[in-house]
Order: C-alpha cells, then structure tokens, then sequence
C-alpha cells in the first residue's frame, strides 16, 4: 500500500481505520492501525513502544501528555515533517486529529489533547486566521469588538473541513473531560447534591485563559456556533461566558440561548441540504422516523436534532442545579431568582428529556458513538426518567418505563463500545440501579 499512498495519507487512513475499528469493539486490530500510523508519522519508536506505558500515566491524571512525544523538543513545526513532506500538509493534520478521537474513545485526555497541539502547530502554520484569532472577540482599549474575519474565508472545501473537525475534536474533549470530572455531581448522582461553581477554558478556543467559561453548555454551544459561521460574535460570547441562571427583572438569558440554538439549528440544516445538494422534494419530505431507520438523510437531521435538543435541555439543567446551589445563592442571593421561571426551565427540561428519549429510539446501534451524542446528556435523561419512576411508585405511565429502557440501551451500548471511557464505579452503580429496577417492574 505504500506504493500506492504516500506516508501522509497512509496515517490518515491508519488513524481513522483505528477509530472505527475502536467503535466495532475490535480492539486489538485498532491498537495496530493506531500503532502504524504513528509510525508513519515518525514518531520516536522507544516512545511508539512504550505507548500503553504512556496511556496509563494519562488514564492515572498525570500531567505527563509529554512522555508520548517526537524525539524532537517540538519547539519548531519543522519537526514534524521528514524532508521530502509538504510542511501544511491537511493529511498529517487530520491524522493527528484522528488520533486525538482515539484517545478520547479510551478516556485519555492528556494525550488527546496532545495530539490537538501537535495539529494546532500545523493548522497555525497554515491559516494566518487561525494563528491570530481574528474569527474571535478581541478586546480593544478595554472594549470587546466583533471577530474581522471568518475562519473559512477564502478557503477550499477541504481546507473548511479540517477545521471544522478540529472544532469538533475540541468539543468533544470538552465534553469527555467534564464527564470525567463533573458527571456525578451534573446529574445529581453523588453527595453532596448541589454543583458547584465551574470555570474552564475550552479546547475549542486552544484553552485560552481570555476565555473562562461559568458554564458546561454554554462551551459547547459557543463552539458549536463556530463549527457553522467560522466566527463568534461578541454578544454571543459574553451572553454565553456567564452562568445559565434566572433572575427577576433581568432578561431570561437562557430562553435567550435557546433562540440563539433554534437559529443555529436552521442554519446547520441549510448547510446540510446544500451540501447534499437536496431537492425541495427530498427536503419535504424530511421528517423525524417514528422507528430505528438505516436511511442516511433520516439519520443526519435526527442527529442534528438531537444535538440541538441536548443543548437546549442541558441550558435549563443548569438553570435548576445553579438555583439549588448554596454558592450561587451566597453571590447572588434567594430573592434575586425569578422562582417562577426555574418551575418552568423545569418542566421544559423534562419535556425535552421524554423528546430525547423518544429520539434515542430511532438510531441503530452502529450510530450511537460519544463523538455523536451529547454525553452527559443520555446519563442525565436517564436520571429524570429513573427518579420519575421512583418517586411514582408503581403508578406511572408504561410510555416513561418506555423510555427508561430508550435510555438504559443507550447507556449499555456506550459502556460496552467504550469500556475505558465509562467503566467507573459511580457510573456501574448508576447502570445496575437501572437494570434492576427496569428487571423489577418487567417482572
């Protein structure tokens, strides 16, 4: 095949090969192809074969991302090429993109995010947008003005893409890292009940430290709204850099953010539709299947939708945590929160948890992957449908036994494509709860 392909995409092909190998649970067969396309890559072949060493130091929470390295201190973006290579080569950077999806699928977050850096070099090298920000807010004599420029502006097809994957490789590491750190807590599933305050940068933002978010969806909307436009606008950051809370007298910020998703979503259709260049017919006669469908079109709008959803029902999660937090009452203060608009955020979450599980129903196994789904989401639609049942007793409707089991499939069918990833006792706890009360009332 070298013959045929040279070592640049030779990786890329190794690299994806290895992901998807990953998610059909052949295991072994992936480690190799990850293992070629390292090599391809020049790495250091001491490190290469100390590569599971490596990964369990990040898996332990080492700030060791440095021990998986090229033999090279990194300091120069030459070092990344042998002689005979195209410095901006868009295949070397969507290999090392692809290699940071399968640390993500093993839960190892400090060697993902070091092949981020390593494609960071590169996309840096390649597009001046890119290395200077200018697709973002900057602030000028204290001031925030609105991004000069569009990341995709000027640029080919290709070229978009890879950008747009970096965009997603950095939510989707966001996404798995919060889950690691925050789930228990997020969903109400460990003592003390209540969330405490988070600020974090965003790896979709290079982990910039101008940029601190107070909350988890606000950074995957924000990045997700540069996946569509290729730049973020001023008031869309500041709206979205504060926490999702109600207060009386003051705009309802998070009904705010839902429109800003529903535009969003129109948006991510149009583009779709264009891309696959549909006709008013097909586009017509588009809807969201009532069954596990296999048709491709159906599919991409039922993910879509799904995301759209996941985002919106997580803003109002954290409009209700945020109100039962002690320390977001201590700087804010009981009386300033417009009570009647937390019941509501309430029932709204809720209803759009019984819409996200009735969507989960639909999708075939082989498309149910932590890069597709909001995570956090399916454990916490989970929860709702869980505590529902426990607080009815046996007086509940047979839909919401219905849609625990949606739920339930989910989760078993993460845990068992990403054992690394969601094998943890608190999560064991959450799915044995689950089953057994599912076997419980089933029998």
């Amino acid at each position: 095949m070298t013959q045929i392909y040279p070592e640049d995409v030779l990786s890329l092909i190794y690299a994806i090969h290895a992901v998807n190998l990953f998610v059909f649970e052949q295991r072994d067969v992936s480690f190799k192809s990850f293992e070629k396309s390292l090599r391809l890559l020049q790495y250091d072949p001491s490190n290469i074969e100390n590569l599971i060493l490596c990964l369990d130091v990040a898996a332990n929470g080492s700030e060791g991302s440095s021990v998986l390295c090229l033999s090279s201190d990194g300091s120069s973006s030459d070092v990344y090429f042998s002689s005979n290579r195209d410095h901006n080569s868009l295949f070397l950077i969507s290999a090392r993109l692809m290699l940071s999806q399968y640390c993500l699928c093993l839960g190892f977050i400090p060697t993902a995010s070091h092949f981020l850096n390593e494609a960071d070099i590169m996309l840096k090298n390649r597009f001046p947008t890119y290395r200077n920000q200018s697709y973002l807010p900057s602030s000028i004599l204290g001031a925030m003005v609105d991004p000069i420029a569009s990341l995709y502006q000027g640029l080919t097809p290709d070229e978009i893409f890879v950008l747009k994957y970096r965009l997603v490789c950095g939510v989707k590491l966001d996404d798995i890292r919060f889950f690691q750190e925050r789930l228990p807590q997020y969903i109400g599933y460990s003592t003390p009940q209540t969330f405490e305050p988070y600020t974090r940068t965003s790896s979709v933002l290079l982990d910039d430290p101008k940029y601190l978010f107070s909350s988890y969806v606000n950074k995957y909307i924000f990045g997700t709204a540069l996946f569509i436009i290729g730049m973020g606008k001023k008031d869309l950051l500041n709206l979205l850099l504060s926490p999702n809370i109600v207060l009386k007298d003051q705009p309802n910020i998070p009904f705010m953010i839902i429109g800003v998703l529903d535009f969003n979503g129109k948006l991510l259709k149009k583009l779709t539709i264009d891309r696959f260049k549909m006709t008013e017919s097909e586009v017509s006669s588009l809807t969201i299947p009532t069954e596990i469908t296999h048709r491709y079109a159906d599919l991409v709008f039922t993910f879509q939708k799904i995301f759209t959803t996941s985002y919106s029902f997580l803003v109002l999660h954290e409009v209700v945590i945020n109100y039962s937090s002690p320390l977001t009452l201590m700087n804010i203060g009981r009386n300033d929160i417009d009570i009647e608009n937390v019941r509501k955020c309430l029932n709204f979450r809720n209803e759009f948890a019984d819409e996200l599980s009735d969507l989960y129903a639909v999708l075939p196994d082989y498309t149910i992957h932590f890069i597709s789904l909001v995570v956090i989401t399916v454990f916490q639609v989970a929860k709702i449908h869980y505590d529902k049942i426990l607080d009815s007793g046996m007086n509940f409707e047979r839909k919401l036994l219905t849609r625990l089991k949606n739920d339930f499939r989910m989760l078993h069918i993460l845990r068992k494509k990403f054992p690394q990833l969601f094998e943890h006792d608190h999560l064991i706890t959450f799915y044995n709860a689950i089953e057994d009360k599912i076997n419980q009332i089933s029998n």
